[in-house]
């Protein structure tokens, strides 16, 4: 059993330390360093409402004895996502299928790989999207660039184009305008854009005022035109860009959706808990009590230069998966129900977070190393001890993650 709570470590690579990786080939994504909390970091400012949380508890033999498994019907689609990643080598190691048969250490070693796998999974998609919503941001500032040259003369033009009506016309017929109000036309329209000119048909007092509306009608369409030129291919690439962000954001929830079908199908086989649904803004929970309905993200404050930390607050479901699902609870400092909290550094100049979360069924003992990075931003990253009302322990892994506050 040693060896398999040392395979689990593979999660933990963002600890700063070495970790032992499960006897399977490795997966094809770039391995990072990581440096830890620095001085430089000080400086940084933080969101406080968590992005993600994954508190996991790993399963021992016993508790696998008498567990079979496949992919369930709703989730077969996650499951392809998620294999679809995976190097055909290390794909063709890794079984989604758990006959009763297998030895119960085997079982233990393959939902151990799949947590580690859903876990990288998750962070090389999350790691894709900071370079694309970072050109994202670029080419709206040229966008925005581009439209400070132009949109003045198209404003202009607009606000010179009046039409003076006397009733809506039906669905599909042009504007009946007058370009100054009398006594039946009397109602003002203005143009939103330089093509809903089009849709004005008016009756002019003379040839002069005809040339001249024609005039700002063809500013306000040249100046239109240069502006779609030189921002369409921008704003098609961002389109794309949504696209591309969209797609990684599927296969991040398709690694957790194949995660939370192992884990809740053994919930119903043993009654025990592994999972618990954290609220975040990955996934807003209701918040518990008098406030039901309304949705509570767990949160982190840091104190001053971000050397201590003044608040933790988890909400969090730890009901069975085989039973009816528990409400969202709070866990914090100021209810009692996250205590001993510690934040300091360690021997390896690492910043630490310890401290004991206490539910209804169990209790969570974490100790999690922070690390900062550009492109999986603040994380407290680590291993658990847990302890189930009946005295039973096993162990597990807790992530919060948190967004990092860009300068603009």
């Amino acid at each position: 059993m040693k060896k398999i709570i040392l395979a689990s470590l593979v999660l933990l690579g963002a600890c700063g330390k070495q970790a032992a990786i499960i006897k399977a080939p490795s997966l094809t994504f770039q391995k990072r360093t990581f440096s830890g909390f620095s001085v430089d970091v000080q400086n940084k400012k933080f969101e406080e409402e968590a992005r993600d949380i994954t508190v996991l508890t790993y399963p021992t033999a016993a508790d696998v004895e008498n567990f079979e498994f496949s992919p369930t019907a709703e989730r077969v689609a996650s499951w392809e996502d998620m294999q679809a990643q995976l190097s055909d080598r290390y794909r063709s190691q890794m079984s989604s299928q758990l006959p009763l048969s297998m030895p119960a250490d085997n079982k233990v070693a393959e939902i151990v790989a799949w947590i580690n796998t859903g876990g990288e999974v998750r962070d090389n998609k999350f790691r894709v999207r900071i370079p694309l919503l970072g050109e994202k941001e670029l080419n709206l500032k040229r966008i925005a660039v581009e439209d400070i040259k132009y949109r003045p003369a198209i404003e202009q033009a607009l606000s010179e184009f009046s039409c003076f009506y006397k009733a809506r016309p039906a669905r599909g017929q042009k504007w009946d305008c007058r370009t100054l109000a009398d006594a039946d036309y009397k109602r003002l329209k203005k143009p939103s854009d330089c093509l809903e000119m089009d849709g004005f048909a008016f009756v002019y007092p003379s040839a002069e005022v005809e040339t001249q509306y024609q005039a700002v009608k063809q500013t306000c369409n040249q100046n239109q035109d240069a502006l779609n030129v030189s921002t369409r291919p921008l704003m098609d690439r961002n389109d794309q860009i949504d696209l591309d962000v969209q797609v990684a954001s599927n296969t991040r929830d398709a690694a957790k959706s194949v995660v939370l079908d192992i884990l809740e199908s053994l919930e119903k086989v043993t009654g025990q808990i592994f999972v618990s649904a954290a609220s975040s803004q990955d996934k807003k929970l209701d918040c518990p009590g008098d406030n039901a309905g309304e949705k509570c993200v767990s949160k982190l404050k840091f104190g001053e230069k971000n050397q201590t930390i003044e608040e933790l607050v988890v909400y969090a479901d730890f009901g069975v998966y085989s039973a009816e699902k528990m409400q969202t609870q709070e866990y914090s400092l100021a209810n009692g129900r996250i205590r001993d909290l510690k934040f300091y550094t360690d021997k390896d100049s690492v910043k630490m977070l310890e401290f004991v979360m206490v539910t209804d069924l169990l209790s969570i003992k974490a100790k999690l190393s922070m690390t900062v990075q550009d492109d999986l931003q603040l994380r407290f990253v680590g291993e658990t001890d847990v302890t189930y009302k009946n005295g039973s322990k096993r162990r597990g892994v807790m992530k919060f993650e948190f967004n990092e506050v860009k300068a603009k």
